[in-house]
């Protein structure tokens, strides 16, 4: 679309007062508008939850590991932790839970999609995570895989470019 093209729709346009008729298919004046639905005032995402033993370690291993932000937080009196947490962006949420799967297994594996992940899976390791596979490149990715204290798996992710054919 021209730029001169969008200046002119964005002027024309008139959404609470559409055209009462719209002219010829074929004529320059015509403008199909079409109603669009409401934008919702919460976006709706969808985010991991994880459930785990010692939620307040897990929270400060988030932050050494990933940088992770808190961007909410409960606590009950027996020192149990609600949490959702930000890495630049990304949000998940963690809670404690006496149910949840103890190092033996993974109840969730995650993939943290960043810019370098050499730096961030040395950073996960030097906070306290195990390393079930290095970072290397493969099937178009540069990606690795740690297993955090909480025997939940990330894998430290970046796409790569593709190469022309």
């Amino acid at each position: 679309m021209s730029t001169g093209l969008f200046r002119h729709c964005r002027r024309n346009l008139a959404f609470d007062n559409p055209p009462q008729r719209f002219g010829s298919i074929h004529s320059q004046e015509t403008h199909h508008v079409r109603k669009l639905a409401p934008v919702p005032t919460t976006p709706i995402t969808i985010a991991p939850w994880l459930s785990i033993h010692g939620g307040a370690r897990a929270i400060e291993f988030y932050k050494a590991a990933f940088a992770a932000v808190e961007v909410y937080h409960v606590e009950d009196p027996d020192g149990n932790v609600v949490s959702r947490l930000s890495i630049n962006g990304a949000e998940f949420w963690l809670s404690d839970d006496s149910s949840a799967p103890t190092a033996t297994g993974p109840a969730v594996r995650m993939i943290l999609t960043v810019s370098d992940p050499d730096a961030v899976f040395a950073q996960a390791i030097a906070a306290g995570a195990t390393s079930v596979y290095p970072i290397s490149e493969d099937h178009g990715w540069r990606i690795g895989r740690i297993c955090d204290p909480f025997g939940h798996h990330w894998e430290i992710a970046r796409q790569l470019p593709t190469s022309p054919a």
